[in-house]
This record gives structure tokens, sequence and C-alpha cells, in this order.
């Protein structure tokens, strides 16, 4: 793990010391091991109207251009360090190295608006694109064999502290207002059906929640709501059913036949049991009890089911009653994608890691285990709807890689 390579200098350089609080609080960014990339380290970008321009330096910038100066200014060693000289001219040249790799991790940190993971990479899985516009509108594209799967976004949710169990597990995502905004996806499906799983948010501008973009973020990848053939509800919750239907009542996808967890509109919909932000709203549920009278839902119950050609609804119950994940398949390659199942890929490795809204938190850990389970097994390559940046990630000798 890189721990502050400029705090090492201090150690074995004179003058080093200098180096003033600004400057030496840079530190290493939330890596758990970068994977080689080759990237070139590019200047920073910043949006001003539109397009893009070249930024000031940044503080990481100015720390390599201090260490180099710092080696020409700094007078030959005396005996005995004149013998040592070698040895700390390739130390030297290896920590300007080590620094230039934390700015280019830095770097695609803040353009994905994402932590990232590293590790040995395999050939084999699903491959991504990815895609940010401006802070609160991601784009991802995976490939799984020869199908094409769409990560989109229809606004961000804002993580707050106490959402996670692990006090101030929230500031690893924060960006530089100090909020962890996390996107609020749906994935597109392509192929002789058009598969849209989950609806979002829909128009909303909160503190926590905010969306609207989804039918624009469609669009931007050649889908328009008459498209769609199958809407695949993860679960009932109001960041991903949201654009089922208007505030007044039309069903946004005319032509789709909607698949959910049956518990999920039992407790919903039809109890009236739910109170408070996490009741639904009186529209969607006139909406659903008519969409259900019409024959136009299906329900998944306990079993697992092909919802679609190479389609899955894996129930994995407890953040709701009827919580489905999906699966996509072709051939050898699978992408996994988990609804809520797990909010961070952070939860792919730890099972003790939770979020505050699971309604049953021991069935919640159950599922994340089994999810756990197959995502090592197999090496496959998993993303939830608020997965940093919208990226994927597996698990390979039990360490996060990013996808």
């Amino acid at each position: 793990m890189l721990v502050g390579p400029v705090h090492l200098l201090g150690a074995i350089l004179p003058g080093c010391s200098a180096v003033n609080q600004a400057e030496a609080s840079v530190g290493a960014p939330p890596v758990v091991r970068q994977a080689a990339s080759g990237d070139a380290i590019a200047p920073r970008e910043r949006r001003v109207a539109g397009n893009v321009v070249d930024a000031a330096p940044h503080r990481e910038e100015r720390v390599v251009e201090y260490v180099i100066d710092l080696a020409r200014r700094t007078p030959p060693p005396q005996v005995p360090l004149q013998r040592h000289v070698h040895g700390v001219e390739r130390l030297l040249e290896y920590l300007v190295a080590l620094i230039a790799a934390h700015i280019r991790v830095r770097r695609r940190d803040r353009r994905l608006g994402s932590r990232v993971w590293g590790g040995e990479a395999r050939a084999a899985g699903p491959t991504a694109s990815y895609d940010l516009d401006m802070a609160t509108t991601w784009r991802t594209t995976f490939r799984v064999g020869e199908r094409t799967v769409h990560g989109v976004s229809d606004g961000s949710f804002t993580m707050r502290e106490g959402f996670m169990n692990v006090p101030g597990f929230q500031r690893a995502y924060e960006d530089e207002d100090g909020r962890a905004r996390l996107p609020i996806a749906s994935f597109v499906v392509e192929g002789d059906q058009t598969v849209l799983i989950d609806a979002g948010v829909g128009p909303a501008d909160g503190r926590t929640l905010s969306g609207g973009a989804l039918l624009d973020e469609l669009e931007r990848v050649g889908v328009l709501p008459a498209d769609v053939d199958l809407l695949a509800i993860s679960h009932l919750h109001l960041d991903h059913d949201g654009w089922i239907a208007t505030i007044d009542g039309e069903v946004v996808f005319p032509n789709a036949t909607l698949r959910m967890g049956r518990a999920d509109y039992e407790l919903f919909v039809e109890s009236g049991q739910v109170e408070g932000n996490l009741a639904m709203a009186p529209h969607l549920k006139a909406v659903l009890t008519e969409l259900c009278d019409d024959g136009r839902i299906d329900f998944v119950e306990d079993d697992s089911v092909e919802i679609a050609p190479g389609v899955i609804a894996v129930p994995t119950p407890g953040h709701t009653p009827g919580h489905l994940a999906f699966a996509v398949r072709h051939g050898a390659e699978q992408l996994f994608i988990l609804g809520d199942a797990m909010y961070c890929p952070e939860q792919l490795t730890d099972a003790d890691l939770t979020a505050m809204h699971d309604v049953d938190p021991v069935l919640a850990r159950r599922s994340r285990e089994l999810i756990q389970r197959e995502v090592d097994r197999h090496g496959t390559t998993a993303v939830g709807c608020h997965f940093p940046g919208l990226r994927g990630a597996r698990v390979i000798g039990g360490e996060l890689v990013d996808r």
C-alpha cells in the first residue's frame, strides 16, 4: 500500500522537512493495490462552459517538482555517505516514480468519482469502459461475451455518516465538496429483448437523493422508453422504482412487462405497513396495482429464474424481503448486478460491513455471503446500483480487483 512518499523522503534526504504542512499532507488515496494500467500522466482537466481546459498544477505535481529541485540543490554527501551516492540517487529516482504513480491513481479516482481496487488481472471475465459527465452522471459499458450491458445513472445518492456501520466509512468517497456522491444506477441489457434493470429515483433534487436523468441517459445509449421489453426491479425502494410511472399515473415504459420479487410487492404495495421515507408514493402504488390486475407483472418467488435469454433473477432477500440480484451470462462470462444487496465493493470481501436500511440484517448477511462465494469462486464481475463510479469489481485471491 502506498504510504506517503513525501514523509519517507524526509527520513533520508536533508531539507525534506522543509516541505510545508499543506504539501506534506499528501498521502495515499484509499487504494488497496493498483493494477498496472500503463496510463500516461495527463494534465488535470476542468470543464468551463462545456469545454475541457488545463487547470492549475495539482498539489502532488508541486511535490514532485520540489523533490526534483531538492535533488539538484542538495550538496554532494560527505564521506562516509560518498560511497553511497549511487544508491541514494537510485532511491530518489524510485521515490519520484512512486509519487508519479500516486498522482496517476489520484487522477483516475477523481475522474471516475470512485475508489480504485487493484491486483492481478485475469484475461477472462467481462470488460468495461467508463465515462463520467460532471459530478452526478456516470455511464459504464460492460462486455459480457458478445453481449453489451450499459450502466447509466439517473442521478446521485449522497452517503452520510452512519449509513454504513463503520464510522467515517463515507469519507473514502468524498469529493472536493466533502460529499460522498454515489450513482443511482440502472442497467440496459441488449439482446433479442431489451431488458432494463431498475428504474432510478425519478425527478428529485434533495440533499440525499437527486435524479431525473434516466430517460436522457437511456437515449444516449440508443434506448427509448417504448424500446424496453422487460423492466426488472431489484426491490421497491424509491431510488429503484421512480421511473415506473409519472406522478400523473402514466406508465413510462409502455411496452414493458415488469418482473419483481413477490415479497416486495406484498410488503410495499399491499400491506400498508411501510411508513416514513421508505413508504411507496400513492401514485406508484396505484399504477402497480393496476399493472398487476392487468397481468403485466410477473413475480419472482423463492427460486432463481431466467427472465430473459441469458438474464437470471436471483433472490437475495434481506435488504428487502423480495430483493433480487441479476446474473447476465454469455458463454463462460457473467456479470452480477447486485441491486442494493451490496452498496459498495468492500462488501464483496467483508460480510460484516452493513447498511442501515437492511430490513432483515441476518438474512441480508446470508445473501451477501452467497454473492461473495459466487464472485470468489468463479471470478465473476459484480456491480451494485450505488458502486462508486459505476465500476464493477472482482475478487482474486481474497483481494478486490477493479474492472
